[in-house]
């Protein structure tokens, strides 16, 4: 659905009624989100602008996807991802407890359907709106919108994939580009990391660990300039 900036109800624009998945048109096309509410939201979405018109990448986290919804026609296609992540181990509705977090099989780089996504919840459009950092359950990735192509950031060092620990959001500094990554432990979500990453997705990278804190539950994080920043709580805290 979309709003205008008043907060008043404009349209529909793509969604079916079931959790499935299911690529296609306004209500023919489904997402999947969990139904466990402490473990929302679960489909992060930015807009970018293609052809003169909106587009949303939505990170469908429960289909292990990145998806395309065009909001003037509600198309919605798959830009990456084939649906392979970590199995559910408790049910079905649940898709946030799951190990080992060293499980690098389930976030293999590739193009399109070649490259797995396990768990992806957050994304955010570059500034040049090419690309998009996703940020699955242990991994950030950099994905071409053009051609879906999904690389893996890189310890700059052993040029080993980086591993975070329940990736909540991503964030980039519009003026610098600088990517923000907020982590917090899901068996105890009040100790919470904000990593800044020095270096970019083709050499490799460090992180730097800019703030931990142990309280306020966080949900997401905005980077508003290389000096502010705001962390949104969950209010349970």
């Amino acid at each position: 659905h979309s709003f205008t900036q008043d907060g008043e109800y404009d349209r529909f624009i793509a969604g079916g009624p079931s959790a499935t998945f299911r690529d296609g048109t306004l209500q023919d096309a489904s997402f999947y989100c969990s139904h466990w509410p402490m473990d929302l939201p679960d489909s992060g979405m930015t807009v970018i602008q293609e052809d003169g018109g909106d587009v949303l990448l939505v990170a469908d986290k429960c289909n292990n996807r990145v998806r395309k919804v065009v909001v003037y026609s509600g198309v919605v296609s798959t830009i990456a991802g084939n649906g392979q992540g970590n199995a559910y181990t408790w049910s079905d509705t649940i898709c946030y407890w799951n190990f080992p977090w060293q499980n690098a099989a389930q976030d293999a780089d590739g193009v399109g359907q070649d490259a797995t996504l396990d768990q992806p919840r957050a994304i955010q459009a570059t500034p040049d709106g090419t690309g998009a950092v996703v940020g699955t359950r242990t991994r950030v990735r950099m994905l071409n919108v053009t051609t879906g192509e999904v690389v893996t950031l890189k310890d700059l060092t052993t040029t080993r994939q980086l591993v975070f620990v329940n990736v909540r959001s991503v964030s980039i500094a519009q003026d610098t580009g600088t990517v923000f990554i907020l982590s917090s432990m899901p068996w105890n979500e009040n100790d919470w990391k904000l990593y800044r990453i020095k270096g970019n997705f083709s050499a490799g990278a460090e992180r730097e660990t800019v703030q931990r804190k142990q309280n306020n539950n966080p949900m997401d994080y905005f980077s508003l300039s290389p000096t502010k920043a705001v962390v949104s709580s969950d209010g349970r805290n």
